[in-house]
């Protein structure tokens, strides 16, 4: 979106820019409301620059943070079931977690949709 409205009105002004006009006045023929528009819109994309990269540095940072916060679990200790999302299985998820915590070797059970750093549709047990 914000390199489309950039991108529109450059083509719009140059549409209407006669060369020769330019050339023989030594001017350029910009209303003054053409040189606010273009002021605003660098302004906007300016903005939107600095948000982006915010953004970036913020999310490499979480995930800096993550590779090398402990996780909170012993990762010799997981029981990981694939393929819960098959429409079969799908149904009773809840009922394997519920009976695995009646197990006394298990100290913890959660369902997630992917073990971290690791493929997706699992779910793990802390035994």
């Amino acid at each position: 979106m914000v390199g489309f409205s950039g991108g529109l009105y450059p083509a719009f002004v140059l549409s209407r820019f006669s060369p020769t006009l330019a050339l023989k006045a030594n001017q350029s023929t910009e209303a003054n409301g053409s040189f606010k528009l273009r002021n605003i819109l660098v302004i906007f994309q300016f903005t939107a620059s600095i948000g982006l990269i915010i953004a970036t540095a913020v999310a490499y940072f979480q995930l800096q943070y993550a590779s090398k916060h402990d996780p909170g679990f012993n990762p010799e200790n997981l029981l990981v079931v694939h393929n819960l999302n098959n429409p079969d299985v799908s149904g009773h998820k809840n009922t394997l977690q519920e009976e695995l915590l009646k197990l006394p070797e298990i100290t913890n059970a959660a369902l997630s949709s992917m073990q971290p750093t690791k493929s997706r549709f699992i779910f793990t047990v802390g035994i």
